[in-house]
């Protein structure tokens, strides 16, 4: 979907690329809006939890995603119809993307908040912040020793340095995949 800005405002509509990065406003518009509706429908939420014990049912996160699911729909349509034409002015396919971000952050945070317990949110954040460094110091690591292309061993030293990396994730994700298994079977 968002890969279709380019082909509607660049070549259908004529703009430069910085003209039709500006259209993505539009979807910081929607999610803004859209946050901002998320939190006025979850305002009882308080309440819910002493209803329920604690523990109130994961439906009533959904409601979000059912008034998210066809703003997404009518974005898209509102999106792939006006702007297959030239003939339409540029701010009626970008007024579409308003309503594509309100759908597309009241689905993710419906089924983000749904989905996911606290102790799952912790293991994975551990998991991003480990991989995330692991980038740096393979990043690092590549800028800090040079390999001159006339090297035989080259190709041999920039495998390893991608296996260091893969490793680097591999074994975390892996992890994060037992202490989840753990904490779903001990439900």
């Amino acid at each position: 979907m968002l890969q279709a800005f380019p082909i509607i405002f660049i070549e259908k509509h004529g703009f430069t690329t910085v003209q039709s990065s500006l259209v993505f406003i539009g979807v910081a518009i929607g999610t803004t809006i859209g946050a901002l509706i998320n939190w006025r429908m979850t305002i009882n939420y308080p309440q819910l939890i002493q209803k329920w014990k604690g523990f109130p049912p994961p439906e009533e996160r959904l409601v979000g995603s059912m008034l998210g699911c066809p703003l997404v729909v009518i974005g898209i349509f509102w999106l792939g119809w006006t702007g297959h034409y030239p003939s339409v002015p540029w701010y009626v396919p970008a007024l579409s993307t308003v309503c594509l971000g309100i759908g597309v952050c009241l689905i993710f945070v419906s089924f983000l908040v749904c989905s996911v317990t606290p102790c799952v949110v912790a293991i994975i954040t551990l998991y991003y912040r480990a991989t995330l460094w692991i980038h740096i110091l393979c990043i690092a690591l590549q800028h800090l020793q040079p390999i001159p292309s006339s090297d035989p061993l080259s190709l041999l030293r920039s495998r390893s340095l991608r296996c260091r990396c893969l490793l680097g994730y591999v074994i975390p994700f892996a992890l994060l995949l037992v202490f989840l298994t753990i904490h779903l079977v001990g439900r």
